[in-house]
C-alpha cells in the first residue's frame, strides 16, 4: 500500500509540474504575441493562424491558445474559429476610446501617487533624463528616448498609485495605448517634455488640484496629437467625443 500511495503522490507531484510548465508556457507566448501586436510587428488588421503561430514561437498549440484567448479577452486579438485569428484593428474609435478612460481616469491616478516616497525618487530621475534626452541631437534617437520616457512615467505613477483595480485595468489601457502611438507615430509631440516636467513637479510639490490639471490636459493634448497624426496618415475622420470637441 506504502509503494502504491508513493507512486500515487508522484504521479500527482509530477502533473502539478507539467501544469506550472504549460502555464509558465502560456504566459511566455501571451508576453511574446503581445508585444509583437505592440510593436506592430503583427500588424494592425492581419491575420494570423495558429500554425504560424505554433511555428513562430516553437510551442505546441496549448500555450499558443491560451494565449491568443486571454489577448483577445483584452482585445488585442478577435479569434474567429476555424478561420484565423485577427490582430485588432486601429481605428480612431479605437483611439477615441483609449483616451476617454485615460481622461478619466489619469487624474485621480496621479492624485492618488502624491505623497508616495518611492515614486518622488523616480521622478527625481526622470526629471534628469528628460533633460538629457533633450539634448540628444540625432531627431531619430531624441524621439525614441523621449516615448521611453513618458511611458515609464506613467507605468511609475499607475505603480505607486496603490489601487489594485486601477492597475489592473490601466495596464491593458497603457499597452493599447503604446501600440496606438507606435502605429501614428509619425513625430513625436513637441513639448511634451514640457508636460511631463509640469507633471513632475506638481507631483513632487504635492499639488493635487495642479497634478490632476496637469494630467488631464496631458491626456487632451496627446489625443489631439495623435487625431491628427491619423489624419496625415490617411485615416477616415470620426466624429469625436472626447470633452465635448468635435
Amino acid at each position: 500500500m506504502a509503494i502504491i500511495r508513493n507512486k500515487a503522490a508522484a504521479s500527482g507531484a509530477a502533473a502539478t509540474n507539467l501544469e506550472q510548465s504549460e502555464g509558465k508556457k502560456s504566459l511566455l507566448a501571451y508576453r511574446f504575441i503581445k508585444e509583437r501586436i505592440k510593436q506592430n510587428t503583427y500588424a494592425p488588421g492581419s491575420i494570423l493562424s495558429e500554425e504560424f503561430l505554433v511555428k513562430e514561437l516553437g510551442m505546441s498549440r496549448t500555450p499558443i491558445r491560451d494565449a491568443t484567448r486571454m489577448l483577445a479577452q483584452e482585445r488585442f486579438l478577435e479569434i474567429y474559429p476555424n478561420r484565423g485569428i485577427l490582430v485588432t484593428p486601429i481605428d480612431l474609435k479605437l483611439v477615441e476610446n483609449i483616451f476617454i478612460i485615460r481622461e478619466l481616469n489619469e487624474p485621480c491616478i496621479t492624485e492618488w501617487a502624491i505623497g508616495n516616497r518611492e515614486l518622488a525618487g523616480s521622478l527625481l530621475c526622470l526629471k534628469e533624463q528628460i533633460e538629457l534626452a533633450d539634448r540628444i541631437e540625432d531627431a531619430a534617437a531624441r524621439r525614441k528616448r523621449l516615448i521611453e520616457i513618458d511611458s515609464q512615467l506613467h507605468w511609475d505613477v499607475l505603480k505607486n498609485c496603490e489601487n489594485p483595480f486601477m492597475q489592473s485595468m490601466m495596464r491593458t489601457v497603457y499597452d493599447h495605448n503604446d501600440r496606438i502611438r507606435i502605429y501614428t507615430s509619425t513625430t513625436f509631440m513637441e513639448g511634451s517634455q514640457l508636460e511631463h516636467l509640469e507633471i513632475i513637479n506638481r507631483i513632487l510639490e504635492e499639488d493635487k488640484v495642479k497634478a490632476k490639471e496637469s494630467a488631464r490636459n496631458h491626456v487632451l493634448t496627446s489625443f489631439r496629437h495623435i487625431v491628427d497624426n491619423f489624419y496625415r496618415l490617411g485615416q477616415s475622420r470620426l466624429r469625436l467625443n472626447l470633452s465635448g470637441e468635435n
